[in-house]
């Protein structure tokens, strides 16, 4: 059973609806994830791409995470 959600509408200065305040907890349902975050799909496939680039050119995984300033870690999955 789905609960009804109620949204709240904001209108702009002509008096039509310009936004919608959804509360979190359904925009994190709808979306997947919360804002300000990226989803795990995208950040996987993009350490991926490093290591898949890195690895063959023989570049250690610190000298990557140094160029922006990186730790190790945070380039480790």
């Amino acid at each position: 059973m789905n609960a009804r959600t109620e949204f709240q509408t904001l209108l702009g200065a002509d008096g039509h609806p310009a936004f919608v305040v959804v509360p979190y907890a359904e925009f994190v349902r709808l979306y997947g994830f919360a804002p300000g975050t990226i989803p795990h799909a995208v950040v996987s496939a993009a350490f991926a791409q490093i290591e898949a680039a890195r690895r063959p050119r023989k570049v250690t995984l610190q000298k990557v995470a140094d160029a922006p300033g990186l730790s190790r870690e945070q380039l480790q999955t």
